[in-house]
């Protein structure tokens, strides 16, 4: 189990342009997994497929990134994917059984932004990330639009280059182990 603290200053390490917004959805994702069902396989191929052609396969990326404090909720990197051999449509069936892994509620996600919301205030988080913003988002994603999903921000997506999905843990490991593929962890 890590803490929320751990959780955030790791992703921070590897992405130190993280802003708000990318908090936010790291702690979404956390919380809610990929956040809706998946209702049109087609759709969802199409976009996998897209993304498979316009990704460059990269080995140096990690293959899997926990966004969960639980640990039971992950990235898997496209790009890693792509360069371990990995097939488009076992990724879709992981991708499409991980929807229904993760039920969590509002109640968590608004419990877990406010207790981000005080490592700002409490811990070296402060320095990277302004208060004001991160209570501003929480009250408007509460209030106004029922913590729903949000994209990263234009820095991070200018930097990073985010391509992957979100599978519930043991998906993913059920994934790779078919295959074959071996990640550390």
């Amino acid at each position: 189990m890590l803490t929320l603290d751990a959780l955030i200053k790791q992703h921070l390490a590897r992405y130190p342009l993280m802003e708000v917004l990318d908090v936010y959805k790291l702690v979404h994702q956390g919380t809610f997994g990929i956040g809706h069902k998946v209702a049109k396989t087609a759709a969802e191929r199409e976009w996998l497929q897209h993304e498979f052609k316009t990704s460059t396969a990269d080995p140096t990326e990690p293959l899997l990134e926990v966004v969960s404090q639980d640990e039971q909720i992950a990235r898997l990197n496209l790009r890693a994917y792509l360069a371990a051999g990995g097939a488009l449509e076992a990724l879709l069936d992981a991708y499409i059984a991980s929807a229904a892994g993760a039920a969590r509620t509002g109640a968590e996600m608004a419990a877990t932004w406010d207790a981000f919301a005080q490592l700002t205030a409490n811990s070296s988080l402060g320095q990277h990330f302004n208060p004001r913003d991160i209570l501003h988002l929480g009250r408007i994603q509460r209030e106004e639009n029922d913590w729903s999903a949000m994209q990263h921000s234009p820095a991070y997506t200018r930097a990073y280059r985010p391509a992957y999905r979100v599978l519930v843990w043991a998906q993913a490991q059920q994934l790779l182990q078919r295959q074959n593929i071996a990640w550390p962890g």
